[in-house]
């Protein structure tokens, strides 16, 4: 028996958690003020815990258009504040988070001129 062509395809998956940009930025808000009232940390797992989705889910929203701008900014400010942790805090730990939620990379350098051997290690941004 064939389909009768004129019935509309069902969303497959679950039904979005978000309806609109407007209303996440909202939420994100919220738990942005909430950590500096409480002194707690900014990390992705809470913006993602907050929204009450997964962080791979924070990533597919990421991947919509409607969403881009919204989530890329709520995860730079979470970079910004691990970034700033660095320089006060433990460094070992938002080192760990820079490289492994924001693609930061870790340079290590050997120069070898003559007798002498130069190794510097540097942890620098993106792609430095």
């Amino acid at each position: 028996m064939a389909i009768p062509r004129n019935k509309q395809k069902r969303a497959v998956g679950r039904p979005k958690k978000w309806e609109s940009a407007e209303a996440m930025q909202e939420a994100i808000d919220k738990y942005f003020d909430d950590c500096r009232e409480q002194e707690r940390p900014v990390t992705v797992t809470g913006l993602a815990y907050t929204l009450d989705l997964s962080r791979q889910g924070l990533i597919n929203y990421e991947n919509e258009q409607d969403f881009f701008d919204t989530v890329r900014r709520a995860k730079l400010r979470v970079e910004q504040a691990i970034d700033e942790y660095l320089q006060i805090g433990n460094a070992q730990g938002a080192k760990f988070s820079l490289i492994n939620n924001y693609d930061w990379k870790e340079k290590n350098e050997t120069a070898v001129t003559g007798d002498n051997i130069n190794i510097s290690m540097n942890f620098g941004g993106k792609g430095e």
